[in-house]
């Protein structure tokens, strides 16, 4: 596995999942301001702000037809080549990139 380049402007964004395997069929998909599990999750995140190891991403995650409000703390992990996603109702959670 790899990590998408450090420099891009949305590190975080592509296809993600827990495993290899699940990469064809139980991938999340990050885009700039928005996330879609592989369950039944979706949020709309229109705040980013960049930290040193990775992201928060504040917005509104809705699940079973409930909204909560969220803060996606999104961090990466060099050595294991992982992106850990932390948050109110999501994870910690540790995704490998799938690719775009």
């Amino acid at each position: 596995a790899i990590l998408p380049p450090g420099d891009r402007q949305y590190r975080y964004l592509g296809r993600w999942a827990a495993t290899a395997a699940l990469c064809a069929r139980g991938s999340w998909r990050f885009e700039s301001r928005k996330l879609v599990t592989a369950g039944e999750t979706s949020c709309d995140l229109p705040d980013v702000a960049n930290r040193p190891s990775g992201y928060d991403l504040t917005g509104v995650c809705q699940a079973g037809g409930v909204k909560t409000p969220q803060t996606l703390n999104l961090t990466f992990n060099e050595a294991n080549r992982t992106m850990t996603v932390r948050g109110k109702t999501l994870g910690p959670t540790t995704l490998i990139y799938c690719g775009n």
